[in-house]
C-alpha cells in the first residue's frame, strides 16, 4: 500500500544557503614582457535543510493498525505495549473527531496525532575552501614566426566538508530495515578534508607564418604535477597543434594525459540506506530464470581509498569559415577518451550480475542471507578497470543582419551543436565489455538548436533539443528475465 495522506500536512523542506567568499589579489610587471599575479581566496558555504512535518514511517504503520478495545479505538500495539505512545489514525479519511480544515483545504489531524505521526529532520552542512596561487607569464624569446609565450605557476588548495544531522534521523526503521525513520530526509553525519599542491608550465610556440597553405601554425603544450593528500602525486600534460591552412580552413589536434581526483562527496559520503528490485543472477530457478528480490537493501557510501582517474585523450578537428557566406562558422571534432581507474558507481543490479559472471572483486559488495538468498548490496564509487568513449562533436554559428536582405531591422543568430557517440564502454575484470552507446543514458545522437532575434531593446530566444532513442538496459538478457505473471 502506498498512500499520500490528504489529512496530514505536506512535508515542507526549508532550504537555506549562505555563501561567504573573500579574495585578495595583486599583480604587476617584473621585466619588459613579463607579468605576475597572485591571489588568496577563502570561501565558506553553510547549507541548512529542514524537513518539517516529516512522516515517521513506523508510527504511521502502528497508528493505522487500529482496533476496538472496550468500546474505544486504540492502536493494536498498545494492547501488549501500553506505554508506546501510539495514537490511532484513520488512513482512509478524516482522522480527528473535530479535525479542523486549514487554509490549504484538507482536514487536519489532531495535535496528538501530528505529534506522534510526524517529526522534524534536519542537516547542517559546511564546506570550506582555501586557495593560494601564483602565476608568471611572459615572452622569453622570439622565433622567425613570432613570439614564444610562456607561463608557469603554483597553487595550494584546501577543501573540507562537515555535516551534522538530527540524531532522530539515525534511528532504526523496522519498516524499511535500515536506519532512517522518516519518509524523506534521514540525513547522515559526514566529514572529511584534503589538500592539493600543484605546479605547472605552459607554452605556445609559433612554427609557421604567411606561407602557402600555412597562414599560421602554432604548437601549444602544457605540463602539471599535483600532489593530493589522499592519493599522492599525479602528472598531466598536453601537446596540441593548430594549423590555419587558409583564411577559411583551420585544422587542430591534441593529445593529452588528464586526471580527475575524487571530490569530497565521493571520498567521504556517509552510509545511506535504501531499497530496490534486483534480479539475483547468482541463483538459477529450475525453469532457467532467476529469482527477484523486490525489496533488496542497498547501502551507499563514500570511498576514502579512491585514486585519481587518468585519461588519454586524442582529438582531431577542422574549422570551416567560408568567405562566400560571411557570418558562418562550422566545426567538426573527432575525439577518443580512454580512462584508466575511472571513478564510477556500479548499480546494484550490475554488481550482482557481474559477480555471477565471475568478477570476484564485485562479490564482496553482494550481501546474502544465511540461506543464500539475496539480501542486498553495498554501492560506493570505485576505481574501475577502465572506460572508453569515442565520437564526433559538431558545431555551427551563423549571424545575419536582416537589413542586408530585406527591409526588416534586427539580427538573427543561429547556434547549433550536435554529438554522435559511437562507443561508450565500461570495463570490469572478468566480465565481457558492453558498448553502452545507444542506451537511453548514452544516446548515439543528441543535438541542440538555438535561435536569437535582436532588434534594439527587444529580443526573443527559441531553443530546440533532441535526444535520440535508446535501449533501456543493454546488460539485461531477455532469455533470463523472470516471466510475466
Amino acid at each position: 500500500l502506498n498512500k499520500y495522506f490528504a489529512n496530514l500536512p505536506r512535508t515542507w523542506i526549508q532550504h537555506d544557503n549562505s555563501v561567504f567568499r573573500a579574495v585578495l589579489g595583486a599583480k604587476g610587471n617584473i621585466l619588459d614582457g613579463w607579468a605576475w599575479d597572485a591571489h588568496f581566496e577563502n570561501a565558506q558555504t553553510d547549507e541548512s535543510v529542514t524537513a518539517l512535518n516529516d512522516e515517521i514511517m513506523e508510527h504511521v504503520a502502528l497508528a493505522s493498525d487500529a482496533v476496538v478495545n472496550n468500546g474505544q479505538i486504540v492502536c493494536r500495539s498498545t494492547l501488549t505495549d501500553p506505554g508506546n505512545g501510539c495514537v490511532p489514525f484513520n488512513m482512509m479519511g478524516s482522522s480527528g473527531m473535530n479535525a479542523p480544515v486549514d487554509g490549504r483545504g484538507f482536514n487536519g489531524a489532531t495535535d496528538g496525532q501530528l505529534k506522534y505521526l510526524t517529526g522534524t529532520d534536519w542537516r547542517k552542512t559546511q564546506i570550506i575552501e582555501d586557495d593560494l596561487a601564483f602565476n608568471l607569464t611572459g615572452t622569453p624569446f622570439s622565433l622567425w614566426a613570432g613570439d614564444v609565450s610562456f607561463a608557469t605557476g603554483g597553487e595550494w588548495r584546501y577543501e573540507a566538508m562537515n555535516q551534522t544531522v538530527a540524531p532522530e534521523g539515525n534511528e532504526f526503521n523496522p519498516v524499511t530495515g535500515v536506519k532512517g525513520p522518516f519518509r524523506v530526509g534521514n540525513y547522515f553525519a559526514q566529514s572529511g578534508n584534503y589538500e592539493v599542491t600543484e605546479g605547472y608550465v605552459e607554452t605556445v610556440v609559433p612554427l609557421l607564418r604567411d606561407l602557402p597553405f600555412a597562414q599560421k601554425m602554432d604548437f601549444n603544450g602544457a605540463a602539471r604535477i599535483a600532489n593530493y593528500s589522499t592519493s599522492g602525486n599525479a602528472f598531466t600534460w598536453k601537446a596540441g597543434l593548430t594549423w590555419d591552412v587558409t583564411d577559411e580552413v583551420r585544422l587542430r589536434g591534441t593529445r593529452s594525459r588528464d586526471i580527475r581526483a575524487p571530490n569530497l562527496n565521493e571520498l567521504f559520503a556517509a552510509v545511506n540506506g535504501g531499497h530496490g528490485s534486483i534480479i539475483d543472477y547468482g541463483i538459477t530457478n529450475p525453469d532457467g530464470t532467476h529469482p527477484v528480490n523486490a525489496q533488496a537493501q542497498n547501502y551507499s557510501q563514500g570511498n576514502p581509498n579512491l585514486k585519481p582517474e587518468a585519461a588519454n585523450t586524442t582529438t582531431a578537428g577542422v574549422v570551416y569559415q567560408p568567405e562566400w557566406l560571411p557570418g558562418l562558422q562550422t566545426s567538426a571534432d573527432w575525439y577518443r577518451i580512454e580512462i584508466n581507474k575511472a571513478i564510477g558507481n556500479i548499480s546494484s543490479q550490475l554488481i550482482v550480475r557481474q559477480c555471477a559472471q565471475g568478477a570476484a572483486e564485485e562479490c564482496q559488495f553482494v550481501l546474502r542471507n544465511p540461506d543464500g538468498s539475496l539480501f542486498g548490496t553495498i554501492t560506493s564509487p570505485q576505481n574501475l578497470v577502465g572506460m572508453q568513449t569515442s565520437g564526433v562533436d559538431f558545431e555551427a554559428n551563423y549571424a545575419l543582419s536582416l537589413s542586408e536582405i530585406s527591409d526588416m531591422n534586427g539580427t538573427l543568430n543561429f547556434h547549433g551543436i550536435a554529438n554522435y557517440v559511437g562507443k561508450f564502454t565500461q570495463e570490469t575484470a572478468g566480465v565481457s565489455t558492453i558498448n553502452y552507446a545507444g542506451e537511453d543514458d548514452h544516446p548515439q545522437w543528441r543535438w541542440t538548436l538555438q535561435t536569437l532575434y535582436t532588434n534594439g531593446p527587444f529580443s526573443t530566444f527559441l531553443q530546440m533539443r533532441y535526444s535520440g532513442s535508446g535501449l533501456f538496459d543493454k546488460t539485461l538478457d531477455v532469455e533470463t528475465l523472470p516471466p510475466i505473471q
